[in-house]
């Protein structure tokens, strides 16, 4: 039986795709560094906070990766995940890795099946979500992806604390 290597949830140092997205994690979970970004940026405020970041990496011409990090402000992305937070068919993630959940499916892509794993995560003041298509053999889709989401915690350096107008979102 082989050993598969657990992601880690503290961000590797060296090569980072659209400057924020560890390299080393994408290509273990997709099992290739056989990857082209096709696009990805981080916005930030006039006083240096995050506003926004995106990253969609592709293999073989397929997406295969996209990571987004967005403020938790009141509207779609907020209801979004308040709606699916204790929803059946999502796993609840455990209160030390952060608010939120992951969930696995399949996708079709020209009559082949193929696996994805997705989270979505609240960390203070932002939602970070990553998608995995693809998922190399025997790697959990699921826990790669929870551990990327507080992997980009890290490299982009977001605060734990809520300072938006309301109440943060709870279980």
């Amino acid at each position: 039986m082989s050993h598969v290597t657990a992601m880690p949830s503290a961000a590797p140092v060296g090569k980072f795709l659209c400057d924020f997205v560890p390299a080393e994690g994408v290509a273990l979970a997709m099992g290739t560094e056989d990857f082209d970004v096709v696009n990805g940026q981080v916005s930030r405020t006039s006083e240096g906070s995050v506003s926004a970041a995106g990253c969609r990496i592709e293999v073989d011409d397929e997406l295969t990766f996209t990571a987004s990090v967005g403020l938790a402000a009141e509207g779609y992305e907020r209801d979004g995940f308040e709606k699916r937070l204790n929803r059946d068919g999502y796993d609840q993630l455990p209160p030390d890795v952060g608010l939120g959940f992951t969930w696995a499916d399949e996708q079709d892509r020209g009559g082949d099946s193929v696996s994805t794993g997705q989270a979505w995560v609240s960390y203070g003041d932002y939602f970070v979500r990553v998608w995995i298509a693809g998922i190399a053999d025997g790697r959990d889709q699921e826990a790669d992806a929870a551990a990327i989401a507080a992997q980009l915690r890290q490299t982009l350096d977001i605060p734990e604390q809520w300072t938006l107008p309301g109440s943060p979102p709870t279980r």
